[in-house]
């Protein structure tokens, strides 16, 4: 069993970037949680049911993830 880890709010702070990052590419939300720096996919949905901002900032993430893949795959579909 892992202990809980306590992250600083800079931390924290640097932590939502790289989700937002993440997501924004494409990446799959327990994707980007698999690095062993990150914390696991709950946790980041823990931060986004208490914090509106951080809640709202994935789903735009999530959006601009989705035309990523999306462009990703006409490419792909184009060049066959």
């Amino acid at each position: 069993m892992t202990l809980p880890f306590t992250y600083t709010p800079e931390q924290k702070r640097d932590t939502k970037a790289r989700v937002i990052a993440g997501l924004m590419a494409g990446t799959p939300l327990t994707v980007i949680c698999s690095a062993d720096d990150m914390p696991n996919d709950d946790t980041v949905r823990d931060w986004a049911s208490v914090d509106g901002d951080f809640e709202r900032a994935i789903a735009r993430a999530r959006e601009a993830g989705f035309d990523k893949i999306a462009l990703d795959a006409l490419a792909i579909a184009d060049d066959t």
